[in-house]
């Protein structure tokens, strides 16, 4: 039997299946898959976060909710990328989330028609300071899309060692590596375009209208699934001091994402 409740359950609403995490009697991590509408399974629509709305991510909560023998596994026993899998999911929505706002930027800049009056020209779509700015967005949507590109391939070997039957531990941590420094690279080019590319719009950028603060709030919220903020240090103590950066989810009772 399942029974417990997750405040961050990501797409659950969408979902015929949810992967479930949680301790037996005998105090070890366990896996449960059980079916959404299974009996004693409540998924809510309560999400409250500034962004990633429509995402049906609200909380689930489980009631003595049965779980099939076959259904019941280890944590440990989870393919060995998954959290880098799951990674490379926020990963790719986040460099996604850069590119509109590189698309919707411009697109903004085009249609203004009054420049301020420090301005380098009457058109506001001529200014070179303004046109900076949104290069400056190209950069970072095209940094973003390097780093996932890397890192996924990154993942490509993993995935491809294990069809080979390899099962050593140095691909899974170069890839480790890979998707951890491609998280520090997007979440702050992602931030950085969705923040700078106001500069280039004036008052009219801020219009609910054009919307364009729901690429920053998607990205905050996005960004704050896995704190970065260790991120640096995991790389730097495994490049200097060799220590292992694969995270042991099985001890610390996670399965990947951070909530």
């Amino acid at each position: 039997m399942v029974s417990g409740a997750k405040f961050y359950a990501t797409g659950s609403l969408y979902a015929d299946w949810l992967d479930v995490i949680g301790r037996g009697d005998d105090g070890d991590l366990w896996t449960a898959l059980v079916r959404a509408d299974d009996p004693g399974v409540t998924l809510v629509d309560d999400w409250k976060g500034f962004g990633q709305r429509t995402t049906a991510s609200g909380s689930a909560r489980y009631d003595r909710v049965p779980a099939e023998r076959g259904d019941v596994f280890a944590v440990a026993e989870r393919f060995g990328y998954q959290p880098q899998f799951y990674q490379i999911a926020m990963l790719a929505v986040l460099t996604g989330i850069a590119r509109a706002t590189l698309r919707d930027g411009s697109a903004a800049l085009k249609r203004r028609g009054r420049n301020y009056p420090q301005g380098l020209t009457e058109t506001p779509s001529e200014d070179a300071q303004l046109l900076q700015v949104i290069g400056e967005v190209s950069a970072q949507v095209f940094a973003a899309q390097a780093a996932l590109e890397k890192a996924a391939r990154s993942l490509d070997h993993v995935a491809a060692g294990r069809i080979r039957g390899d099962s050593g531990r140095q691909p899974l941590i170069d890839a480790d590596v890979a998707v951890t420094q491609a998280q520090l690279v997007i979440v702050s080019a992602a931030l950085e375009a969705t923040t700078t590319v106001f500069d280039a719009l004036g008052a009219s950028g801020v219009s609910e209208e054009v919307a364009l603060d729901r690429h920053w709030r998607n990205a905050r919220t996005l960004a704050s699934h896995n704190p970065r903020v260790y991120k640096a240090r995991i790389l730097g103590d495994w490049l200097i001091n060799g220590k292992d950066p694969l995270p042991d989810f099985a001890k610390f009772g996670r399965g990947g994402q951070g909530n």
